[in-house]
């Protein structure tokens, strides 16, 4: 389901107003002015010998000062094109409409609406367009090794230019030295979970090193200017969106951040560069990185049977897709709009080693089948229960069904059940208890 994030983004988009966030979220004492002071006095020779290399064109230094901190050479120059805001925001809201479909995203709200993730009816195309304007301050196309940035001056980028610079430079270094084109693949091959740990990857890359940038080359009054930028972008689309919204937009920027910054304090800049050659392949491993690092924890492969032909006539598909770690933390904590606790739901997802979903509709309405693994039937058992208890949250004012061995919840919202079979669950969203059970039907065990 996270693979919205994907198709917010234009291709590998720079997103400063969240790694200011991040930054302000993270510094628990002592103001921000002051952090700035401290790392100020202890890298000034550092920013002397970096922000002085490299050409003799602002953008040539820097180029050359981001290639210096992300350790790695240009094999070809890049050349950025620079937009002023609104021209910036109509191409990357141009390149939303030309890649997305307004009829496949309404498939998808369709979906998150079923789950209790979206309000019904929601028009996600044209939140997701607008919210291109607002969030995205520049990109990096791996397909036409295009480089567009929303910058004032070429001749004298501000301080909040350079840093968005950097962040987009570190995707054409990693680009020509390991390629960025996976993300693309993986997406048109639906592995939605597997697409979002490439692009927290790629993402958590780009932040962390644009955040090295803003505090090693950039001067105290530099920095202080930067503040003042950031902190006056437009948030108000992102802010008034719904929460699930809001999370799965910062993932890849928070978690993968988060995700670097691990593998950077344990091995350095070489062990980001093999995480490329050796990429994450869950949101699971980018959420905990031991079971990328340590005892790697790849899932299991779990295959939808065919629910729409149990399903009989009437019914179509709508699409499916992978079920990540992060998607059932956020089904269970904001599904139905209040969800289970944040410790309750982390505590249920953990075990995850697996999913697929499939959405089918009808004229009565959207049915949502989801399938997943875990790690041991006991953690399947926990999940069940987490799901259990969910259910009454996600259908309110309802009452209990026979769902066979599992349990079930309907009110005139719609119908769920749950069914543990083993180490696998089976949650099934939809109008009616009798839809519901013909689903049921086409899953072998359950």
């Amino acid at each position: 389901m996270i693979f919205i994030a994907a198709a917010l983004i234009a291709s590998l988009g720079a997103n400063v107003a969240l790694g200011f966030r991040v930054r302000n979220e993270r510094t628990k004492s002592g103001t921000l002015e002051q952090e700035i002071e401290l790392l100020t006095s202890q890298l000034d020779a550092l920013r002397g010998r970096i922000s002085g290399s490299g050409s003799s064109d602002p953008l040539g230094r820097i180029a050359a000062a981001t290639a210096q901190l992300r350790d790695l050479a240009f094999k070809t120059t890049v050349g950025p094109e620079l937009l002023s805001p609104a021209e910036l925001a109509a191409r990357v809201q141009g390149m939303f409409a030309q890649d997305n479909s307004k009829a496949q995203l309404n498939g998808t709200a369709a979906v998150l609406a079923t789950m209790g993730l979206l309000p019904a009816n929601y028009d996600l195309y044209d939140e997701l367009k607008a919210l291109q304007g607002e969030q995205v301050e520049g990109f990096y196309d791996s397909k036409t090794k295009r480089m567009v940035v929303g910058a004032s001056s070429a001749r004298n980028p501000t301080p909040f230019d350079q840093v968005v610079l950097a962040h987009e430079y570190t995707h054409a270094l990693v680009d020509q030295h390991f390629g960025l084109g996976l993300l693309s693949t993986l997406q048109k091959e639906h592995a939605d979970d597997a697409a979002a740990a490439f692009l927290a990857l790629a993402e958590g890359d780009a932040t962390f090193t644009m955040r090295l940038y803003q505090s090693e080359v950039l001067t105290l009054a530099q920095q202080q200017q930067f503040v003042q930028e950031a902190s006056s972008l437009s948030t108000s689309l992102f802010d008034a969106a719904p929460q699930y919204l809001q999370d799965v937009i910062q993932f890849p920027y928070v978690e993968g951040l988060s995700f670097v910054t691990t593998l950077h304090d344990q091995g350095g800049f070489d062990l980001v560069d093999q995480a490329y050659r050796d990429p994450p392949v869950s949101t699971e491993q980018i959420m905990h990185p031991s079971r990328y690092l340590d005892s790697r924890d790849n899932p299991t492969a779990v295959h939808l049977p065919h629910v729409r032909r149990a399903l009989g006539t009437g019914w179509t598909s709508i699409e499916t897709g992978g079920i990540g770690e992060f998607d059932v933390l956020e089904l269970l904590e904001r599904g139905g709009g209040k969800g289970l606790s944040v410790t309750d739901s982390r505590a249920a997802a953990d075990g995850w080693d697996g999913g697929m979903y499939g959405g089918y509709r009808s004229r009565d309405g959207v049915l949502v089948a989801m399938l997943t693994a875990w790690d041991s039937e006991s953690q399947a058992r926990e999940a069940a229960a987490a799901f259990a208890h969910w259910l009454p949250v996600r259908y309110p004012d309802g009452s209990g069904f026979d769902a066979g061995r599992g349990q079930g919840w309907q009110s005139t919202a719609g119908a769920g059940e749950e069914v543990q079979s083993g180490s696998q669950v089976l949650l099934l969203l939809g109008p009616t208890p009798n839809d519901l059970s013909r689903a049921r039907a086409a899953f072998t065990g359950f």
